[in-house]
C-alpha cells in the first residue's frame, strides 16, 4: 500500500529510529550534510514561528529552549536565523553547553554568545525563567523523537513556565513518547507542531495528540524514496487512500454482481443492532442482505427493514461474505459456526466476547479472511491486556494481535486503527465524538461487511469503510452538531460518498 504512494510523503508515519535512518540515509545518498538538514528544519520552524509571532499581541521576544540533542540544534539553527533578520530572541540551554551533540554544538557556535542562556549557571536560572514569562513566543526545542521517561524538577520548571505562553514544537511537544503517545509527568503543550519529513505515531495517539496542536509536515529535503527505503509500516487513510481502491459499479449488473451478504445479529433486547448493520450494508451496495434471527426477534426486524432476505438463527445459506455479532446477546454461542467457514466474515460485539472466553477458536483464523472490530473494552478481553495497556500502545497492541492470528483488526477509537495480517497499520483520519454513541459500532460492521461481500480484501473494505464512517459523522455534525448525530442517520450519508 505505501510503495504505490504518487504525492511526497502525505500519507507515511516513521517511527522515531526509522526516521533518525532516513537522515542518515539523505545524508549518504544525496550528499547532504547534517547540519544543512538542520537548517532546513530551522527554516521551516521559522515560517510558522513568524505566522505565530505576529498573531500574539504581547511581548516581543522569542525564546527557544534548546535541549542537547538534535532538537537543541534546529533551534540553535532557528536562533541565529532570527537574529540575523532583527529579531529579539534568546536560546535556553536548558541542560548546558558542554554535552551537546557534534551537530547542536556546531549550530550553536554560530550564535552570538549573548544570544544564549546557559540554564545550569544558577545565577542565570531566574533570568530564564523571566525571559519565558515576559515573551511572545517559546519555541520547543528540548527533547526529540527518542525521549522516554521521567522529566526532572528543574527541566519541570522550564516546562511549566512556557506552558503559560503560546509555544511552537519542534516535530513534537517535549514529554512525549514518540511511538506510543505517552506523555510524561510534564510536558510541553503546543499550539502547534512543525514535523519533518514524515508524521510521527505520537501525532495520532491520545494523550499525546491534545498537546501537539496543530501539526504541521514541512518538507525538509529527504526524498520520498528514501522515506519508502526504511519499510514504514504506518500510515494514513485519508481521500486518496480510500478513492484509489474504490471499484467502479458495472451498469450491466444485477444483484448478483454486487455479492450477497449474510449477517447473524440481534437479540429481543437489541433489535436495532441488527437493523442498523443491515441498513448500513444495504447502503455500502451490496446486492442482498440475508439476516439470520431468532423466532422473538425475527418479525420485529421484519416491520424495520423492507430489502432483506430473513433466515432462521441457525441457517447458514451460500453468501460471498458474513457478519456475526451484532447485538447477538445470548445467541452469540453461534459464532463458532461462522469461524468455522472458509469464507470471509466480520466479528463484532457479542461475538468477540464469545472468542475471548473461547480463546481456543482463535486458531481456526489462521487460514480464514476474517475481520474482527473491537473497541479498546473488547481489546482488553481478547488480549488479557487491561484497556490502560492497550490506550498506551494502540498500534503495538493491534499490530501484534493481527500478526499473531492472521486477521484484519479494527480498534476503534479516535483514530481508529486498522492493523493487517502482514504487519501494516494504518490510522483512519477521520470521524468525530458524534460517533460516541451506542450503535454507531453496528453501522461500520454493517458498511465493512457490506463491501467485503461485493469483492474488497478484507483490508479494503477495512480503510473503506473506517474512513467513509468517521467522514459521515463529520458532515452530519454539519448539519446538527456533534452531539446531536445520530448512529441511524450515518448509513444515508455514507451512501453519498460510495461509487
Amino acid at each position: 500500500m505505501i510503495k504505490n504512494m504518487n504525492n511526497y510523503n502525505q500519507s507515511l508515519i516513521l517511527t522515531s529510529e526509522q526516521m533518525r535512518n532516513a537522515d542518515l540515509n539523505a545524508i549518504t545518498a544525496l550528499g547532504i550534510k547534517s547540519t544543512e538538514l538542520m537548517k532546513s528544519a530551522a527554516f521551516a520552524l521559522y515560517d510558522t514561528c513568524i505566522e505565530m509571532y505576529e498573531q500574539e499581541k504581547y511581548g516581543d521576544e522569542i525564546i527557544i529552549i534548546c535541549g542537547k540533542g538534535n532538537n537543541a540544534g534546529d533551534g540553535f539553527a532557528l536562533c541565529e536565523i532570527l537574529s540575523q533578520r532583527g529579531y529579539r530572541v534568546h536560546a535556553i540551554a536548558v541542560f548546558g553547553v558542554s554535552d551537546l551533540s557534534a551537530d547542536a554544538n556546531e549550530m550553536f557556535k554560530k550564535n552570538n554568545k549573548t544570544l544564549i542562556i546557559n540554564y545550569t549557571d544558577s545565577e542565570l536560572k531566574i533570568l530564564a525563567l523571566n525571559k519565558i514569562a515576559h515573551s511572545r513566543l517559546v519555541v520547543d526545542c528540548l527533547f526529540g523523537t527518542g525521549f522516554s521517561g521521567i522529566i526532572d524538577s528543574e527541566c519541570q520548571k522550564i516546562i511549566q513556565a512556557a506552558n503559560k505562553k503560546t509555544v511552537l514544537s519542534c516535530d513534537l511537544p517535549s514529554g512525549v513518547e514518540c511511538e506510543t503517545g505517552k506523555v510524561s509527568n510534564a510536558c510541553i503543550k503546543a499550539k502547534k507542531t512543525v514535523t519533518f519529513a514524515a508524521y510521527k505515531p505520537c501525532h495520532f495517539l491520545f494523550p499525546a495528540k491534545n498537546y501537539c496542536g496543530q501539526i504541521i509536515l514541512a518538507d525538509i529535503g529527504i526524498t520520498n524514496k528514501i522515506l519508502i527505503e526504511q519499510n514504514p509500516y504506518i500510515e494514513l487513510i485519508n481521500e486518496e487512500t480510500v478513492q484509489s481502491i474504490l471499484k467502479i459499479r458495472s451498469q450491466n449488473s444485477h444483484k448478483g454482481t454486487f455479492g450477497t451478504l449474510q449477517i447473524c445479529a440481534g437479540s429481543p433486547n437489541m433489535t436495532g443492532a441488527a437493523a442498523l448493520a443491515a441498513k448500513s450494508a444495504l447502503r455500502s451496495g451490496v446486492g442482498l442482505v440475508k439476516i439470520a434471527l431468532d423466532s422473538k426477534t425475527k418479525p420485529i426486524l421484519q416491520q424495520k427493514i423492507d430489502e432483506a432476505v430473513f433466515l432462521d438463527i441457525n441457517e447458514i445459506s451460500q453468501a460471498n461474505a458474513y457478519l456475526c455479532g451484532c447485538g447477538l446477546g445470548e445467541n452469540a454461542q453461534i459464532t463458532e459456526k461462522y469461524l468455522r467457514l472458509n469464507y470471509p466474515c466480520v466479528f463484532d460485539a457479542d461475538s468477540l466476547s464469545y472468542i475471548a472466553k473461547n480463546p481456543n477458536v482463535l486458531e481456526l483464523c489462521s487460514t480464514r479472511s476474517f475481520i474482527f472490530t473491537p473497541h479498546p473494552l473488547e481489546m482488553s478481553r481478547l488480549c488479557g491486556q487491561t484497556i490502560e495497556q492497550i490506550e498506551s500502545d494502540r498500534i503495538g497492541t493491534a499490530r501484534n494481535f493481527a500478526l499473531k492470528y492472521n486477521v484484519t483488526l479494527v480498534l476503534k477509537g479516535h483514530h481508529t486503527l486498522v492493523a493487517t495480517p502482514d504487519g501494516y497499520v494504518f490510522i483512519n483520519t477521520t470521524g468525530n465524538s458524534g460517533l460516541a454513541k451506542g450503535g454507531s459500532g453496528d453501522v461500520l460492521a454493517g458498511l465493512i461487511a457490506g463491501l467485503l461481500a461485493q469483492g474488497y480484501s478484507t483490508v479494503e473494505s477495512a480503510l473503506i469503510g473506517v474512513y467513509f464512517h468517521g467522514k459521515a459523522a463529520e458532515k452530519l455534525s454539519e448539519q446538527y452538531s456533534e452531539s446531536g448525530i445520530l448512529p441511524s442517520d450515518l448509513p444515508l450519508e455514507i451512501a453519498k460518498y460510495l461509487p
